[in-house]
């Protein structure tokens, strides 16, 4: 029982004594740093805050806080209204990076026991800061801590500190390659991943086999080991952003070895060719990189691509850039710069031009305003608009005519106009008489006739042919001319004249009539030899189809036979459209001597400027009109 006693009595003793030691071992006063984090921007401003933790009780005190003031500058200190106040704190604030703060009152008749944010001080970020942590020393002694009876009070401070980090750029995209991967069981490969931007804040690339783990491992780096035949899926993952490669694993069917390789040297790349790589190729047809293990998708290195940055060598719309680096052309032209090219008029001896486009760099011509319809050099010459011939105006020029003796005769004539002048030399041949006859029912009237020529040599139509209207019964008489050539003097006139004769003399001279509802045939044909004798005189020579010589003395004649036909209009010979006359002057519906032409002018003109080339016969209406 006295055991129990004293144990009793002891224990109530050892709890009195450490119920009296924790009564006097109150806890310390603490000031605690605030930490920060936040990217680094100049100028920004941070709220430092110095926070009591613990507070035993007193009335006044003082804290130093410390800080590099080549990266913050202090701006201000401000104290919270509910805790202690302002103590006699500097009003002016110094860059030295070193502040000292009082705070309470020693006036105070009782110790507050305020725990909470003491005070807040304001740092401005310098240009000077760099992306680190900035460490705030808040600095305590115990005799700048006091109560309300003038006993200093035991205190302690945890530090702050200022963190600044670089400015966060998110990723946007992750790539792998290659997408796709052959490999055989016991092989590896490196893959790729590219993540954008370049200047992303975190590129770090974590490598995770998505789907069949069982098939393919890969490492952190990205490298994949093939284990057994499948197919799997390994994802690449950077800033929230992924990428696969899907790789589909095979049975090996060569084990690579040593005696099977071949060593390939590597080629750099150009502008315009792909380089190689450098590797082993097994008689397989697999590609090892320089290591023999581990398999290459691809030993291709691109193309580098031209670089084009000298002024010179820039595309424009005439010629193609110029690699700067190999000096190849390459690319493509740039836009044309068009201006329109308005209509251009002719006139009778300047050729005019249609409107279009151009362009005012290369010169090319286009149809478009944009410059997309380019003109062909072949086709410019449809937007020529040829000199107009109608717009001369020629008179003969007076006392130009002559007549020759050999059987010629020569005028001169100019336009008004321009002052174009040409000469003209022509022989006279002689008429023929054109006889139209009705075979058969009908009332053949105002049928078209005309004459024509055809060169033996050349098989072209020579001349211009005659067009008058006749009746049945009715015969015209109508005058042949040979050979107008045009030329720039009157001995050259002469000379083109003999030179034609002499080089195309021989022509078929045939007649035919057209009519709506008749057919209508011929009877003859006439070969006519021109020809220069001896002497230098024209010698003219007419033989008809049925081998009969005309005589100087005789006429050459046609006749012309129409019938009836039950369809459409009918033609008995060749003839091509021409002039048109209009009636007839008839005797007793027997000979008709032509009495109406066209204008006399037009016919001589578009005769010459047939004939004016190659020669040829012209049958007109009226023997030596004038014009």
């Amino acid at each position: 029982m006295k055991k129990r006693i004293v144990s009793l009595l002891l224990s109530v003793v050892m709890l009195i004594s450490l119920l009296s030691v924790n009564a006097f071992a109150a806890d310390k006063f603490t000031l605690k740093g605030s930490t920060h984090e936040l990217e680094k921007v100049v100028g920004q401003t941070i709220s430092f805050k110095v926070d009591i933790t613990k507070n035993p009780g007193m009335i006044a005190g003082k804290f130093t806080v410390k800080w590099d003031n080549t990266a913050l500058e202090l701006t201000g200190v401000t104290f919270n209204s509910k805790g202690y106040p302002d103590r006699g704190t500097p009003e002016e604030i110094t860059s030295t990076g070193s502040f000292p703060v009082s705070f309470g009152d020693y006036l105070m008749k009782s110790n507050s026991t305020f725990t909470g944010t003491l005070a807040t001080l304001t740092f401005k970020v310098l240009a000077a800061a760099e992306t680190k942590t900035y460490p705030i020393t808040v600095v305590v002694n115990s005799d700048d801590m006091m109560d309300k009876d003038g006993n200093e009070v035991a205190c302690e401070a945890v530090n702050g500190s200022i963190t600044l980090k670089a400015k966060t750029v998110a990723v946007t995209s992750v790539a792998v390659s290659p997408k796709t991967l052959d490999l055989e069981v016991g092989q590896k490969f490196q893959l790729a991943a590219t993540v954008k931007p370049d200047e992303a804040t975190d590129k770090t690339v974590t490598w995770k086999v998505t789907k069949g783990s069982d098939v393919v491992s890969v490492s952190a780096d990205g490298e994949v080991t093939a284990i057994k035949a499948g197919s799997a899926t390994i994802t690449a993952a950077a800033g929230g952003k992924t990428a696969t490669c899907t790789v589909t694993v095979k049975v090996p069917a060569c084990n690579h070895s040593e005696d099977k390789l071949t060593h390939v040297d590597g080629k750099a790349a150009t502008c315009t060719e792909d380089g190689v790589k450098e590797h082993y190729l097994c008689t397989c047809g697999t590609k090892l990189d320089l290591d023999k293990k581990t398999v290459l998708a691809t030993t291709v290195i691109p193309a580098t691509g031209h670089k084009t940055e000298k002024e010179e060598n820039k595309a424009t719309c005439a010629k193609l850039a110029v690699c700067d680096v190999c000096g190849e052309s390459y690319g493509s032209l740039k836009k044309h710069t068009v201006v329109k090219v308005d209509k251009v008029d002719p006139t009778c001896n300047t050729p005019g031009v249609k409107a279009h486009y151009e362009c005012s760099v290369c010169g090319k011509w286009f149809s478009d305003k944009n410059g997309t319809k380019e003109i062909a050099e072949a086709d410019k010459a449809s937007y020529v608009i040829p000199a107009d011939p109608d717009m001369h105006v020629y008179d003969i020029v007076k006392d130009s005519y002559k007549e020759y003796d050999e059987g010629y005769y020569v005028e001169q004539f100019q336009c008004t106009k321009c002052g174009d002048s040409y000469w003209l030399a022509s022989v006279d041949l002689r008429n023929v008489d054109v006889k139209l006859v009705q075979d058969g029912k009908g009332d053949l009237k105002n049928a078209k006739v005309e004459v024509a020529s055809t060169s033996v040599k050349t098989k072209e139509v020579m001349s211009l042919y005659y067009n008058d209207t006749a009746n049945a019964g009715d015969t015209l008489s109508l005058p042949v001319f040979f050979n107008y050539s045009k030329s720039a003097t009157e001995a050259e006139a002469i000379a083109a004249l003999k030179k034609d004769i002499a080089e195309n003399s021989t022509f078929t001279v045939k007649a035919a009539a057209t009519k709506s509802g008749w057919k209508f045939t011929t009877d003859k044909t006439y070969t006519v030899t021109v020809e220069l004798d001896d002497a230098g005189k024209i010698v003219t020579k007419w033989v008809g189809s049925d081998n009969t010589e005309v005589s100087a003395e005789n006429t050459p004649t046609f006749t012309i036979t129409g019938k009836k036909t039950t369809g459409g209009g009918g033609n008995g010979g060749s003839g091509n459209g021409g002039s048109t006359t209009t009636d007839t002057t008839k005797n007793d519906g027997k000979k008709v001597e032509s009495g109406k032409t066209f204008d006399a002018g037009i016919a001589m003109y578009v005769g010459l400027s047939v004939l004016s080339v190659t020669g040829g016969v012209l049958v007109i209406g009226k023997k030596k009109e004038r014009f």
